[in-house]
């Protein structure tokens, strides 16, 4: 084997052990991971909170979650114009900062999150509403479900 396929070799298995992943894992467009900005947010735009508990690197169920419903456009402008966006993740490769991680543990607990995904929908001040998972249905099932939470 020649020196620059061996080298090729080493970065394809790099990236494909999931060692990469922590290089490339992070917020999604359009969240937050800061509970603060959220709760502001909130009521700055007199919205509800998706508080979104997940493993993103290693649950495939959030997985699930995310690719067929979350990371859809019907979904997305839904969430554009009616509601705040909290990613808090519990990922396997670790990418949070030690700050993130504690506030995540914390919400963690105040939420008595048992297993993942868990989505919390919460009003401004941070109270549970409801309190919702993967759904089959997709993307319209999901928004009904949210539109229902707390009324």
């Amino acid at each position: 084997m020649k020196p620059s396929s061996i080298r090729l070799a080493a970065v394809l298995i790099f990236l494909m052990s999931g060692l990469g992943s922590q290089l490339t894992a992070t917020v999604p467009a359009g969240w937050t991971s800061d509970y603060k900005a959220a709760t502001a947010s909130a009521k700055e735009k007199n919205r509800k909170m998706l508080l979104l508990f997940t493993g993103s690197d290693w649950c495939i169920w959030c997985k699930r979650l995310k690719q067929e419903i979350l990371a859809t456009e019907d979904f997305e402008q839904y969430a554009r114009e009616n509601i705040v966006l909290m990613f808090i993740d519990f990922p396997k490769e670790d990418y949070r900062t030690e700050a993130e991680r504690n506030q995540n543990a914390q919400l963690g607990r105040k939420y008595n999150i048992a297993g993942y995904p868990t989505v919390v929908v919460a009003d401004a001040d941070g109270t549970e509403l409801a309190r919702l998972g993967y759904m089959q249905g997709g993307p319209k099932t999901f928004i009904r479900a949210l539109e229902r939470a707390g009324h």
